[in-house]
């Protein structure tokens, strides 16, 4: 992965969390992200983790220098913050899609083949699987199946209970590995994760 070809961005906090989505643009060598509002990082040079999202769901973990400003540009750009952006150093490679996680709120109909039809809820999903909870008591290595329209197609998707813990209740927590994902699943469940964590929710639990 090239920073050339991505188009979005996360700033992170110290503590991990998410300060601000922003949109990146590069002009020669020179990277730029602009920003619809900065309220949590307004110092004007400041270094915070960034990941970089390129068209093809793949993320890259950069530590950065940013030196904030007013968007002179604004209104005629959408946003009114920019930054221009320097990488002091890029992590260890791409990072694994699989290990970046969207928190989600997905009431879902599932099919143990095991003990059959149940719901659930899911939780966080990744192109390697999904947190659900729900009052269907599971073994480990389960396999369930269910439904769901990440893109424009509706999918069948077939995953494998990994792990389990016991919630309040009578409610359980299980960590499903997906099973048997075409390219074309894991594609749209990208996107779906990219979207979520670029427009609509923190970035979700990575166990």
């Amino acid at each position: 992965m090239v920073l050339e070809s991505c188009e979005r961005c996360l700033v992170y906090g110290e503590d991990g969390r998410i300060l601000s989505r922003g949109r990146v643009s590069i002009v020669g060598e020179y990277i730029f992200l602009y920003f619809e509002g900065i309220d949590n990082f307004r110092d004007a040079r400041c270094r915070h983790s960034v990941d970089f999202f390129d068209s093809e769901g793949h993320v890259t973990r950069g530590y950065c220098e940013l030196l904030i400003k007013e968007n002179h540009h604004y209104p005629e750009m959408l946003e009114p913050w920019m930054a221009r952006c320097r990488v002091l150093r890029v992590g260890p490679g791409v990072r694994r899609q699989k290990d970046v996680r969207a928190r989600v709120d997905l009431d879902m109909a599932f099919v143990s083949l095991d003990h059959g039809p149940f719901v659930g809820t899911v939780r966080n999903i990744s192109a390697g699987g999904i947190y659900m909870t729900t009052k269907q008591k599971l073994d480990k290595q389960d396999v369930i199946l269910f439904n769901h329209t990440f893109s424009a197609a509706r999918r069948q998707m077939k995953a494998e209970a990994v792990w389990a813990k016991p919630l309040s209740g009578d409610t359980f927590g299980y960590g499903c590995q997906f099973l048997d994902l075409t390219p074309e699943a894991e594609r749209d469940i990208r996107h779906f994760v990219n979207r979520r964590l670029m427009f609509e929710g923190d970035q979700g639990d990575l166990r």
